[in-house]
């Protein structure tokens, strides 16, 4: 009969194979709960008393979400001008002084001012120097206003500038 303490040495590597694998068991089970698992690797040790021994290391990620929130830009508008509809031929007459020019539209007549040429996008009246027969410019220069502040900013891209002859 073999005595208690070989037995035990015959039973040790069950045992440790057994404890093995019910860890194994509860590591594996536990990763595969989590919803988040990114991957897995597992390593395998040996012993010379050809016990196995696997160990599992598992990575986690954790998703959070990021709420963005776009706001729109503040509302914008050109105002319009009153001078707008005057095309080449109109007539436009000062309602202001030569100081302080106010033109509005016009029939052409004696005393107003007959649109030879309207230069788009500028607010520069040299621009008129080369338009024959040419007396007098006038420039409209428009604002951009932002809502809801109510801000006014120049806006040269929709400004013009009437080239004028006296009629």
């Amino acid at each position: 009969m073999r005595s208690k303490v070989g037995r035990w040495l015959l039973a040790a590597p069950v045992v440790a194979l057994f404890v093995t694998i019910v860890v194994s068991t509860i590591v594996n089970g536990s990763a595969k709960r989590s919803a988040s698992e990114q991957s897995s690797s597992t390593t395998t040790l040996s012993t010379s008393s050809s016990v196995v021994a696997t160990t599992t290391t598992t990575t986690t990620t954790t998703t959070v979400p990021i709420t963005t929130t776009t706001v729109a830009p503040p509302s914008s508008t050109v105002e319009p001008d009153a001078l707008d509809p005057v095309d080449i031929g109109g007539c436009i007459r000062n309602t202001g002084t030569d100081d302080d020019p106010k033109m509005e539209p016009s029939p052409c007549k004696a005393g107003t001012y007959r649109v030879l040429s309207r230069k788009f996008g500028t607010i520069d009246t040299n621009v008129c120097n080369g338009v024959p027969r040419r007396t007098h410019s006038y420039t409209v220069e428009k604002f951009t206003v932002y809502y809801p502040s109510g801000l006014r900013v120049p806006d040269v891209a929709s400004s013009y500038v009437f080239c004028l002859r006296q009629v």
